[in-house]
C-alpha cells in the first residue's frame, strides 16, 4: 500500500523454543502451501476482516495513530476517503480472490527464513 515503492514484503514471525525450530519451519511451509491451494474458510475470513477493520477503527480513535495516518495520507496524496474505500474493498473480498492474489505474489521458493536463538543449547536438550 505504498505507491512509491516498486516492491513490497511479506513478513511472518514466531517466538519459539530453539528445539522447535525445525517443527516450526515445517508447519509454516505447510500453512503457506495450504493457503495457496485452498480457500480460507468463511468463518476465518470473516474473523480476519472484522479484526482488521476493528484495529483500524481503534487506531483512528487514538490521537497519535490518527496523526500518523493523516501524515502518511498527506505524503501519499490520499485522504480519509481513500481509507474508507480501502475498507470497503477489503470487506468485499472473497476467499477465491484472496487465494488468487496470494498465488500471484507469494513464491515460497523466494522466501528467506532467518532463525535466531541458542541452537547449541537446544541440540544438547534433544
Amino acid at each position: 500500500m505504498r505507491p512509491i515503492d516498486k516492491g513490497n514484503g511479506f513478513f511472518s514471525y514466531a517466538i519459539y523454543a530453539p528445539q522447535n525450530a525445525e517443527k516450526l519451519e515445517k508447519t509454516f511451509n505447510e500453512e503457506i502451501k495450504r493457503i495457496l491451494e485452498t480457500d480460507i474458510p468463511a468463518d476465518e475470513l470473516a474473523a480476519a476482516k472484522s479484526g482488521w477493520l476493528q484495529s483500524r477503527s481503534v487506531s483512528r480513535s487514538q490521537d497519535a495513530e490518527l496523526m500518523r495516518s493523516l501524515v502518511n495520507q498527506s505524503f501519499y496524496g490520499r485522504t480519509m476517503a481513500w481509507d474508507a474505500d480501502l475498507e470497503k474493498r477489503v470487506q468485499a473480498l472473497d476467499a477465491p480472490t484472496i487465494r488468487a492474489a496470494l498465488g500471484r505474489h507469494l513464491v515460497p521458493a523466494n522466501f528467506s527464513i532467518v532463525k535466531a536463538g541458542d541452537f547449541k543449547g537446544a541440540a544438547a536438550k534433544k
